[in-house]
């Protein structure tokens, strides 16, 4: 949602990929208020404007997506200069596979320096969308893809899924870096304390809608 002035970064760092034999370039819009399906055309990608829910707007892009495999980036991640070798690598693994991740400003908030560091180690709990996620169609289509009833955690809740269904899943030696723009909005500590007290409660089975409700009034 409104990301025109993020998405040119995030499309430029994948270079001229696009064309015969190259990637197809989905950008899957819940209904901006801005100008990002424009920017999305003026880079030569696909766009389609989707029910608003990251869930339903990925699903959705997977829907028309015509390659063997899918590679879903959020439109304010940047991705590093060997992403192509990084993700040719996987797929020979074949297995799903994500980025490690680092936060723009790090440098300037220190703790940022370590949530970013936690997401090399192999535990679910730092498995998010931010470090994108390539998985192959067939198996994305096996585990029913995201879960549309889910407006929070829904990444971490296919990645477990696929984890099952593959028999693992593959952590990239590279790394990609996210916005840190909620947490520079919101307080570090404080937006982190609320994201692991949201992903406890849902470990522990609370429903989708109760940490939603949480998470609009920790963020207004």
């Amino acid at each position: 949602m409104n990301e025109a002035a993020t998405l040119p970064a995030t499309l430029e760092a994948l270079g001229d990929v696009q064309g015969e034999g190259g990637l197809e370039v989905i950008v899957v819009d819940g209904g901006s208020e801005d100008s990002t399906l424009a920017v999305a055309r003026s880079y030569g990608c696909s766009t389609l404007l989707g029910t608003r829910g990251r869930a339903r707007q990925m699903n959705a892009g997977a829907m028309i997506a015509k390659g063997p495999f899918l590679w879903f980036l959020h439109a304010d991640t940047i991705v590093p200069p060997n992403w192509e070798s990084e993700l040719r690598d996987a797929i020979d693994l074949g297995l799903p596979a994500a980025f490690r991740l680092r936060f723009d400003y790090q440098k300037r908030y220190s703790p940022l320096r370590l949530y970013g560091y936690l997401s090399r180690f192999d535990l679910q709990a730092f498995r998010f969308g931010d470090q994108s996620l390539l998985v192959a169609s067939a198996d994305f289509k096996s585990v029913g893809g995201f879960d549309e009833g889910m407006e929070l955690l829904e990444d971490n809740d296919l990645i477990r899924r696929l984890k099952q269904h593959c028999g693992g899943f593959h952590l990239l030696g590279a790394t990609v870096t996210t916005s840190a723009r909620k947490y520079r909005k919101h307080g570090v500590v404080y937006t982190q304390l609320v994201f692991v007290g949201l992903y406890l409660a849902y470990r522990l089975g609370a429903k989708n809608d109760r940490l939603l409700g949480w998470y609009r009034r920790a963020f207004g």
